[in-house]
């Protein structure tokens, strides 16, 4: 059985907005990263056996998924930036 996001919406940082979801409302917090080809919703198995003790966070890289696709920025660093803003929005 899927276990259902307990949160899932848009943060706008300066120049993008990322889209995210949380499974589990308790517990250490895990955050997953998904490849360049992929979303936040690659990690529901982990979710799924996670939720219960831990808050999952799970975004969309820019240009990715439901978050925006601007024309350009999709460096390494540029991604690293965008989850310490969220990690920052999150806390």
């Amino acid at each position: 059985m899927l276990t259902q996001p307990v949160r899932e919406e848009q943060i706008a940082l300066d120049d993008v907005a990322l889209h995210y979801v949380q499974w589990g409302q308790q517990g250490t917090p895990i955050i997953c990263i998904h490849g360049l080809t992929a979303n936040a919703f690659c990690f529901q198995a982990f979710a799924d056996y996670l939720a219960p003790s831990h808050r999952v966070f799970a975004y969309d890289l820019r240009g990715r998924g439901d978050s925006a696709k601007p024309a350009q920025g999709y460096s390494v660093p540029i991604h690293a930036a965008d989850l310490a803003h969220l990690i920052d929005a999150w806390n």
